[in-house]
């Protein structure tokens, strides 16, 4: 492979048709990123944050700390904490412009390279600049992928945010007096309440005709308090009913676009049931215009239809953790016959995209035959939780996915999986370390890759 370089960066239009019909005749598409830059200290941040021994330092050493751009939390043993924003980020003014041509970057729109300047005359925002909180008057400092900018920040850091609603259910469960033990916090980052769920299903009963085939499922959603278990149907159903209706309201206007909004988008399908209710019509049948209601019953009919066909005609039979199901495959292994197979991981978890045990699905229509459709895969999820104990900091706990060999045939490939799955933990004291390091088991792949 040809690698072609600027001295704004690799090109990358190479690599696609689409990337050189992106650039243009007589062009090149490059990729100019602060990750590619010579000057990148991170690893001496790293060090430095390790080593610091208060917020000072640590602030000290995030100015550092280049690439990748992180959201970093701290905590004291002095009862001190904070959040902020690190990593060289261009300093992009918030603008509407979707030129190709213009000359400053934005966070819409491709630069000219024709400048000669390079890397000298890049501007990044400085690092004490960046989003930071230090000891909130409420005490509460909470990141789940969250907007953390208000639209008064005069810099455009990011276009795409995730949904508040993990960020919402965590200041539910924290602001409750018991929510700051270890006990709580193990149940905190194993809730599966989806909000999304709650918010959503008042609207689609309220609009959806109820019949004799529909009317079990919408008994067992009406009363379900949106926790997405993996032992129960509700999930399932909800899922599926989420992913019938978006591709019936978008498939028509969008087409094969239609494919990037089958994942439920909940304040998108809200604007669309109770305002924007144009989108419900089919615009693919003339002389007919079709509602919300229409759209809605008829969804949760092909969602029940596709379900029966994979999970059989006993709702009660049903299972999210069937569908659902958290999959680790091991990096070098996997491609064997047979072996491959066998050294995978597989099992059933709750949760879904919008849950603090976060269990994200694609939500495309994937496989064939029986397996068509079949796509709530857990493809997303914590490949590490931690809780730490500022009291005893020996006394913090962990829990991974996996195991501790990488070995298939071992008993440690994949006994903590399980452990990772329902919320339990283990303990690393210090003085244990190099005992558990001398038992260690040969690896053949290391460990199974997270997901």
């Amino acid at each position: 492979m040809t690698v072609r370089e600027s001295h704004n960066g690799p090109v990358v239009s190479d690599l696609s048709r689409a990337a050189a019909d992106a650039a243009g005749p007589g062009a090149v598409l490059v990729l100019r990123a602060p990750m590619l830059r010579h000057d990148d200290t991170t690893a001496e941040a790293l060090y430095r944050i390790n080593k610091a021994t208060g917020w000072h330092d640590f602030t000290k050493a995030l100015e550092l700390f280049h690439s990748p751009v992180q959201n970093l939390t701290y905590a004291d043993t002095k009862g001190h904490v904070g959040f902020s924003v690190a990593g060289r980020i261009p300093r992009r003014k918030p603008s509407r412009s979707t030129s190709r041509s213009t000359s400053r970057s934005t966070s819409t729109s491709t630069s000219t390279g024709t400048n000669n300047g390079g890397d000298k005359n890049e501007r990044f925002i400085e690092a004490a600049r960046l989003p930071r909180l230090f000891d909130p008057d409420h005490g509460l400092i909470i990141n789940a992928n969250n907007r953390v900018v208000g639209p008064g920040y005069p810099y455009v850091i990011a276009r795409d945010w995730e949904p508040p609603y993990r960020a919402q259910r965590l200041e539910q469960l924290l602001v409750t007096p018991d929510a700051k033990n270890i006990a709580e916090s193990r149940a905190i980052l194993l809730d599966a309440v989806s909000l999304p769920a709650r918010e959503l299903l008042p609207i689609l009963h309220r609009l959806t005709v109820r019949s004799a085939d529909n009317q079990a499922a919408l008994d067992l959603l009406a009363a379900w308090d949106g926790t997405t278990d993996r032992n129960r149907a509700e999930a399932l159903i909800f899922a599926a009913w989420g992913q019938a209706i978006m591709a019936a309201v978008f498939t028509d206007e969008l087409g094969p676009l239609a494919q990037r909004f089958l994942r439920l988008r909940p304040a998108l399908l809200r604007r669309v049931l109770e305002q924007d209710t144009g989108w419900c019509d089919d615009t693919s049948t003339a002389g007919q215009v079709e509602t919300c209601t229409q759209v809605l019953t008829a969804a949760l009919q092909t969602a029940l239809s596709n379900l029966r066909t994979r999970h059989g005609t006993d709702m009660n039979a049903w299972r999210w953790g069937a569908a659902h199901r958290a999959e680790f495959r091991n990096p070098a292994l996997d491609w064997l016959p047979l072996l491959g197979k066998a050294s995978r991981i597989s099992i059933p978890t709750d949760g879904d995209n919008f849950t603090i045990n976060r269990g994200t699905f694609r939500g495309r229509n994937r496989g064939r035959g029986r397996n068509r459709g079949e796509s709530f895969r857990h493809g997303h999820g914590a490949t590490l939780r931690a809780i730490y104990d500022l009291a005893d900091l020996d006394a913090s706990l962990f829990s991974m996915p996996g195991g501790q060999s990488g070995n298939p045939l071992s008993p440690h490939y994949r006994d903590l999986t399980q452990r990772w799955r329902d919320g339990d933990y283990v303990r690393l004291p210090p003085n244990l370390l190099p005992q558990a390091l001398l038992r260690l088991e040969p690896v053949v792949a290391g460990a199974p890759r997270g997901y």
